[in-house]
């Protein structure tokens, strides 16, 4: 099943076109590890580091109002570090902000202590983590003051509930009937 990590930086990116002047996806690059896998983290630290080389060097090159004046990345733990934004945002003297960042000391030593590490680095590097999750704030102080920390909550896209809304009629009408046809049977929930 889809984590729906995708809609969320999706949404994340219409938040920050709402009150920036040019919001830009510079790259598709994922560093996700799901099998502990120490060769993929190292090819994967590799990928990374030679991408992020290639990003700073083109904006190093070109004017400078075509640089960026902000690294940010969205969801950084110990599967999946942020190879490209620490790297990026040092190069440019840029600051770096993470929305989503994940630290359990547990991690350390087992088979993605080398994304764990990087994850780590990354998370100290940043100067500002904004965490929708008050469970991570304890594992993030233990890399970073608090007031590094912002709590952001979770957030929808109200406008799709707006367009919703215009059909109300119809959809709570036909939501009646599929709750109608949910019936608990035996101890045990079946679907009609």
């Amino acid at each position: 099943m889809p984590s729906g990590d995708r809609r969320v930086a999706g949404l994340l990116m219409d938040a920050l076109e709402r009150v920036a002047d040019h919001i830009e996806l510079v790259s598709t690059f994922r560093s996700f590890d799901g099998d502990g896998d120490a060769a993929r983290q190292e090819a994967l630290r590799s990928q990374g580091a030679a991408l992020a080389e290639r990003l700073a060097s083109g904006w190093r090159s070109g004017p400078a109002e075509m640089r960026p004046t902000h690294w940010f990345t969205y969801h950084v733990y110990y599967k999946a570090p942020d190879w490209l934004g620490p790297a990026v945002s040092t190069a440019l003297g840029i600051p770096y902000v993470i929305a989503e960042a994940s630290y359990a000391e547990k991690r350390a030593g087992g088979p993605w202590a080398i994304g764990h590490q990087a994850a780590a680095e990354a998370i100290e590097q940043a100067r500002l983590v904004l965490s929708p999750s008050r469970d991570d704030v304890a594992g993030l102080q233990a890399l970073i003051p608090k007031e590094r920390i912002v709590h952001l909550p979770p957030f929808l896209d109200a406008a799709l509930y707006r367009a919703a809304g215009k059909s109300a009629a119809c959809t709570a009408s036909a939501s009646r009937a599929r709750a109608a046809s949910i019936r608990r049977c035996r101890g045990s929930w079946s679907r009609r």
